[in-house]
């Protein structure tokens, strides 16, 4: 409630106390002044003789009557008195619990952020730190099993941290993180209580009679050491968490300078990234996909590129993990399969486009009907187009991913299986999916001509596409012994430097315009 309406509120209760009070102090003076004269005067005697005199006018009967009224009007001020006392206690305590809420997450009774930025008001402590705290896993936990089980999840996580360390300041600023400061604690000991904490939250719950685990990352940084304020310290603990939560799960990182520097390249990435998906910035580059039989061009394979503002060129793995992190993978590969898929609608048939799926996207039940609909705005035939997934995708979504690529197959669309050999259980993949092609890791194809281990498990793999009726693609071709061995053995088509880098759309056109004919040995 703002303080205007609030003082308005308070105004009429603290009126009618005084008015009570008041009334309560003037009937009270009354009634001793009345009193005081009734027994200087014998006004009772006086009054008891004058209503024998005067029987017939009932004097005594309404002396009674006015002296009782007197004392229940008295009675009822005290009362009324006492009704407004116990209405302003009330308020008071509504008051307060709307004080509490505004500075505490009810679910888990911990200080919100408001809380937190009331803490960190205060003075700091010459000596102490803090644990910022985010568990890894938590929103699929939500997705999985609903909010009912998550907010049960974050109260347990509160309840462990107050039994863990009941003499620090404990935070929740919301979502899955929690913050946990120490005053007079030297750094040393702050980390044996990062250990403690991580051992403990990662330990399984039962919850709602199912057995929830999750991960924690956790960002320690200390006072003096990290910064001269707590605030500051709580900035790189966040910074540290933030580290942690990017190299693994279960991660405990103690704050670095590095980390910063780290840090602002990350917002940066970030919101560069967001304007640049905006502007549609990032654009498709393609290149060549070699027939290693003829030495002509079979396709492109669509690379995204993106060059920001200051000219120098972001990697792809960088941009593309972040997309994915920020959730914006899907309007960025949608923006980059559109331009791609008009491109290729201008090269001549038979030429194919090869288009890279993340595996977030394959939790889209509507994938499939998104990507016809764009080939089919663009004018692309559907067999022209080849979409490439990757082994761990398959793991992580295997019934949507199934219905999606068997609805991508009904339309005409090919699907490849990229990175083969590097994933998860790809022979297990391969028996439960169907595909038209198979993508041999360039790790392999690197090491093939020098070490014979690498060069049986490309044998291995080009004879498993043969006896399957699957095309194969060898990726990472950079010599031209590599293409003539490979060629030897079988393999369908090449990809690499050899026979070009990412080109830009005018440049693939003009390729394809002249059928490309690639000479291996060039």
């Amino acid at each position: 409630m703002p303080q205007r309406d609030r003082a308005k509120g308070e105004k009429p209760v603290g009126i009618l106390r005084h008015r009570a009070v008041a009334d309560a102090l003037v009937l009270l003076v009354i009634a001793v002044v009345l009193s005081s004269l009734a027994i200087h005067y014998e006004v009772f005697d006086a009054a008891h003789a004058y209503s024998h005199q005067h029987e017939q006018l009932q004097l005594d009967e309404i002396f009674v009557i006015l002296v009782v009224t007197g004392w229940c009007s008295f009675v009822y001020a005290i009362r009324r008195l006492l009704d407004v006392l116990r209405e302003r206690r009330e308020r008071l305590r509504a008051e307060g619990d709307a004080s509490w809420l505004a500075v505490h997450d009810p679910l888990t009774r911990l200080p919100n952020r408001r809380g937190l930025e009331q803490r960190l008001e205060r003075p700091s402590p010459i000596v102490g730190g803090a644990l910022y705290i985010d568990l890894d896993g938590f929103r699929a936990i939500n997705e999985l099993h609903g909010h009912a089980l998550g907010d049960a999840l974050l109260a347990e996580v509160a309840l462990r941290l107050r039994q863990l360390f009941p003499s620090a300041w404990l935070g929740h600023p919301g979502g899955d993180e929690f913050v946990v400061v120490f005053e007079g604690v030297a750094l040393p000991v702050m980390q044996q209580h990062a250990v403690r904490a991580m051992r403990t939250l990662t330990r399984p719950a039962r919850l709602q009679g199912q057995r929830v685990e999750v991960g924690v990352s956790i960002g320690l940084a200390a006072l003096p050491q990290h910064g001269e304020t707590l605030r500051a310290v709580l900035a790189c603990a966040e910074t540290a968490m933030q580290a942690a939560k990017q190299e693994s799960r279960n991660a405990l990182r103690v704050f670095e300078p590095s980390m910063s520097e780290r840090q602002a390249n990350r917002a940066w990435i970030e919101q560069a990234l967001r304007e640049a998906v905006q502007n549609e910035v990032i654009a498709p580059r393609y290149q060549p996909q070699v027939d290693l039989k003829t030495g002509h061009l079979a396709g492109f394979e669509a690379l995204a590129r993106w060059r920001a503002e200051d000219g120098k060129m972001v990697p792809p793995d960088i941009f593309i993990a972040t997309a994915e992190r920020l959730g914006m993978i899907d309007r960025l590969s949608e923006q980059l399969l559109k331009r791609a898929c008009r491109d290729a609608a201008l090269w001549p048939a038979p030429l194919r486009l090869a288009f890279n799926l993340s595996p977030l996207q394959l939790s889209d039940p509507r994938l499939a009907e998104r990507i016809i609909a764009i080939i089919h705005e663009a004018g692309l035939a559907p067999e022209r187009l080849e979409v490439e997934i990757t082994e761990g995708a398959l793991i992580r979504e295997a019934a949507v991913a199934q219905d999606t690529l068997d609805m991508l197959r009904a339309a005409g669309v090919r699907v490849a299986l990229d990175d083969f050999g590097t994933g998860y259980a790809s022979l297990s993949q391969l028996a439960r999916f169907s595909f038209d092609m198979i993508k041999i890791d360039r790790s392999f194809i690197r090491r093939m001509v020098a070490e014979e281990k690498q060069l049986k498990i490309v044998k291995s793999i080009l004879g498993l596409g043969q006896g399957l009726g699957i095309e194969i693609t060898a990726e990472g071709v950079e010599e031209a012994e590599q293409a003539e061995l490979l060629r030897s053995l079988g393999c369908h088509i090449g990809q690499g430097y050899l026979f070009g880098a990412a080109i830009s759309p005018e440049e693939a056109a003009v390729l394809a315009s002249r059928k490309g004919e690639i000479v291996l040995a060039a």
